[in-house]
């Protein structure tokens, strides 16, 4: 049994393995005041019942949150008393991070980035749409290249919201039509339409730019509001940051050999 954390700017996901089977998920939100004991009691409400889950062997993180690092350690040292791996970019990992500099990566991404590649081989890209939207590249040879990074759809909403006098916050739904007849339709339209055509333009240029086919992964959040309106965007992975966590474990856990 494996514990797979993921502290991300919105939420923290906590995904359980049983070998390669993820059996659980849970998801906290993301409060950078919190302290090791309150995230050690967050946890143990996750799995109260669950001893079987509690039963880990290790637990592997990764964050783009440094301030909750030392806290989610102890956390998770606590909750499930075993060994804790913090994930950095700066490791050997399944993927060659070329990033300059290769420790200005969110750990994240390059556990994406491993997920994809384990399925697909490489080139890979992988989009993820999560706080903020971030396409990657993963170039043959399993080369972590980089890729953009734009805002997300609730980034869009709140600078919408508070940058402005008139437009108010809206709840994101899928917009029925491009043509929004009243301000909220308009806003969904264009938040959810607008990021659908940026990715689709990009991926058009990394593929263009690269000069390969490559596959195009998708995961984060907030896939299922974008994927019906972006063509590019036809190969789900929602789990797929745990899952990269997961294989990054046991690439460590055997000194560097793929499994």
């Amino acid at each position: 049994m494996l514990a797979a954390i993921d502290i991300g700017n919105t939420q923290i996901c906590i995904g359980i393995f049983n070998q390669k089977r993820l059996v659980s998920e849970f998801r906290l939100p993301t409060n950078r005041r919190s302290t090791a004991d309150e995230l050690g009691m967050a946890l143990s409400r996750l799995i109260k019942g669950r001893e079987s889950e509690r039963a880990c062997t290790g637990v592997v993180i990764a964050s783009v949150v440094p301030e909750l690092d030392a806290a989610m350690i102890s956390a998770a040292h606590s909750c499930f008393g075993a060994p804790v791996l913090m994930i950095s970019p700066e490791m050997s990992l399944p993927v060659k991070n070329v990033y300059r500099p290769p420790g200005a990566v969110g750990t994240d991404r390059l556990m994406n980035a491993v997920a994809a590649i384990h399925e697909f081989g490489s080139p890979v890209i992988v989009v993820d749409l999560g706080t903020a939207i971030t396409v990657e590249v993963v170039a043959r040879g399993n080369k972590y290249q980089g890729g953009a990074i734009l805002p997300g759809l609730m980034l869009s909403v709140e600078a919408l919201a508070q940058g402005t006098s008139l437009l108010p916050r809206v709840e994101l739904k899928k917009p029925g039509r491009a043509l929004g007849r009243n301000t909220e339709e308009s806003l969904r339209s264009g938040i959810i339409l607008g990021a659908a055509g940026a990715i689709a333009v990009l991926v058009k240029q990394i593929k263009k730019e690269i000069g390969e086919k490559a596959k195009v992964v998708t995961t984060g959040g907030f896939a299922s509001m974008v994927v019906s309106h972006c063509p590019e965007l036809r190969i789900i992975r929602p789990h797929l940051t745990l899952t990269g966590l997961r294989l990054s474990w046991e690439y460590i856990q055997q000194g560097g050999q793929v499994k």
